[in-house]
């Protein structure tokens, strides 16, 4: 008996190992230990650019709050309002959310965490990928809505990891 990888998964296993992405991950896991890495002021270089991606007209999206937790993580916390959703529609409309702060690298994990669809992000520029010094954000986007406790109470959450509940949020 085969334990599937997917609803209708025949194989049960895959074709290769993620070995050609291994340098890539490595960079950036070494960047992420650097000190003082994570770049000042995400008020400044990501808040701007969530707020007009919440603005263009038909976004799914409403900014509720945002702040800025003592280890550097900036929480942004949103409401999906797409009508109609999907696992698969969100985690779409989160890709082009976070696009609007990705840099040259950037690592995104989705889970469900406190009553919400959590994605932790690590974005940033890894030594050589720029002419500066190598930086970074850490960003962690908290996914409300309507649609979200039904998502959350499904049949197969896209993750069984649960993490701590968010500390307070704060409009930014």
């Amino acid at each position: 008996m085969i334990t599937p990888r997917w609803e209708g998964d025949p194989r049960g296993t895959g074709i290769a190992d993620g070995t050609p992405q291994i340098e890539a991950v490595q960079s950036l896991l070494a960047a992420l230990t650097e000190p003082r890495w994570v770049t000042e002021d995400p008020d400044d270089h990501l808040w701007p650019h969530l707020r007009r991606a919440c603005d263009v007209p038909d976004s799914p999206w409403t900014v509720e709050r945002a702040s800025l937790r003592s280890d550097g993580v900036y929480v942004v916390e949103v409401t999906w309002m797409r009508p109609n959703g999907s696992w698969r529609r969100l985690r779409a409309d989160a890709f082009a959310f976070i696009g609007e702060v990705a840099e040259a690298t950037t690592h995104v994990r989705q889970l469900v965490a406190d009553g919400a669809v959590e994605y932790w992000i690590a974005t940033g520029m890894v030594s050589g990928d720029a002419p500066f010094t190598g930086h970074g954000h850490l960003l962690q986007l908290r996914v409300v809505g309507p649609q979200i406790p039904q998502f959350i109470a499904g049949t197969q959450p896209p993750s069984a990891v649960r993490l701590p509940a968010s500390p307070e949020l704060t409009p930014p």
